[in-house]
């Protein structure tokens, strides 16, 4: 019988959220940043806010993308540890 880890219901979940928001904010970073490409000039919201936007969600994306590596990472190292 396999020992009771509370991490390890943390890490599935944090693995879980990764997936689903990862390739969340990239499409987000993307069509934002497809608007901003495509925005004219003096209509609202300008291409500067759209870009900031699309930048604010590709950084969102990195961040879920480090997660998810950290969170292999660990879960390999404990199973190497056996």
């Amino acid at each position: 019988m396999r020992d009771y880890n509370p991490d390890q219901g943390e890490h599935r979940l944090r693995r879980i959220l990764a997936a689903v928001h990862m390739p969340l904010y990239l499409a987000l970073a993307v069509l934002f940043g497809v608007w901003a490409w495509r925005s004219q000039a003096g209509t609202a919201p300008n291409a500067w806010a759209l870009g900031a936007v699309a930048l604010l969600f590709a950084v969102l994306a990195l961040l879920a993308l480090a997660d998810s590596a950290i969170v292999r990472n660990h879960h390999h190292r404990r199973n190497t540890r056996r």
